[in-house]
C-alpha cells in the first residue's frame, strides 16, 4: 500500500486549509492507500490560555476524528506527530510509533532539545525522522546522530525533494528515508509516499519497519513534474 508519510489537517495544524475528512478524500482520489497524520506540535498551535495537558488533548482527538472518519470509507489513517522544537528555527522532526502514552507524557516536548527528544522516542518504542531539511534551499539538517532518517519532501511549493544530496547523508550515516507531501490542502495534491506492507495496522508497525529494513520503495514527484516516479533507497549497513 502507498502512504503519504507527511500530511496536516485544518485547525489543529493551524498553517491546514482544510478539516481532516478532506484532507483524506483528496488523498483517496489522487490514488494512495492511506497517510500518516503528522498534525504540528508547537507554541503557535495552543490556544491562549490553554495548558499543555489541554493542547494534548486536543491534538489527540484530532486525530482520533480523523482515523473513524479513515476507517468508515476503506483508508488507512496513521498517527505521528510533527515537532517544532523552540529551540531550533523552522526545523521539524516527525515521531512515528509513539501513541497517547507519549504524547501525555511528554506534553511539553516543544522545550525539549533534539538528544531528549530522540531519546524519549526510542523509550517509547518510535523513530525520529527529520522533516524537509533542505525546503526552500535553505540547510537545516539538524544532528544525525539523534536522527532515525531523513524525509524527501514532495510539497509542490519547495524547490525540489533534493534525494540526490539527500540519498548520499542517509547511505553515510545508515539512516532511512522517506517520503511525504506536507500536504496541508492549499496545493496540488502530488502523488507520493512510502510503499508499505499491507499488514501493517499501526505505527508501530510503521516504526519497527523504518528502524529494522534495508530498502524502502519510495514514489517521489518532484517539484513541477505532473507524473511520479518510484524510486528504492538501500541503506548503507
Amino acid at each position: 500500500m502507498l502512504i503519504d508519510m507527511h500530511v496536516h489537517s485544518a485547525p489543529m495544524s493551524t498553517c491546514g486549509k482544510l478539516p481532516s475528512d478532506q484532507i483524506i478524500e483528496r488523498t483517496k482520489a489522487a490514488g494512495l492507500d492511506g497517510m500518516v497524520l503528522t498534525n504540528h506540535y508547537n507554541r503557535k498551535g495552543m490556544h491562549e490560555g490553554e495548558t499543555y495537558e489541554q493542547y494534548a488533548r486536543r491534538y489527540i482527538s484530532e486525530y482520533e476524528f480523523a482515523k473513524k472518519y479513515g476507517d468508515e470509507h476503506g483508508f488507512r489513517v496513521f498517527f505521528g506527530i510533527e515537532v517544532s522544537m523552540l529551540a531550533y528555527k523552522k526545523a521539524h522532526v516527525v515521531a512515528y510509533g509513539v501513541d497517547y502514552d507519549f504524547v501525555f507524557n511528554n506534553v511539553n516536548m516543544i522545550e525539549y532539545d533534539q538528544e531528549q527528544l530522540y531519546r524519549a522516542v526510542k523509550a517509547a518504542g518510535g523513530v525520529l525522522i527529520q522533516a524537509h531539511p533542505y525546503r526552500k534551499n535553505v540547510d537545516r539538517l539538524m544532528d544525525i546522530n539523534y536522527l532515525d532518517g531523513i524525509e524527501l519532501s514532495c510539497h509542490p511549493g519547495y524547490d525540489g525533494t533534493h534525494i540526490d544530496e539527500l540519498s548520499v547523508i542517509a547511505k553515510q550515516n545508515g539512516k532511512i528515508l522517506t517520503c511525504g507531501g506536507d500536504y496541508h490542502g492549499g496545493s496540488i495534491r502530488p502523488h507520493c509516499g512510502m510503499y508499505l506492507p499491507d499488514s501493517f495496522e499501526t505505527t508501530q508497525d510503521i516504526a519497527k519497519y523504518l528502524e529494522t529494513t534495508d530498502a524502502v520503495k519510495l514514489c517521489v514527484q518532484e517539484v513541477g513534474d505532473t507524473e511520479s516516479h518510484d524510486v528504492i533507497f538501500e541503506r548503507s549497513k
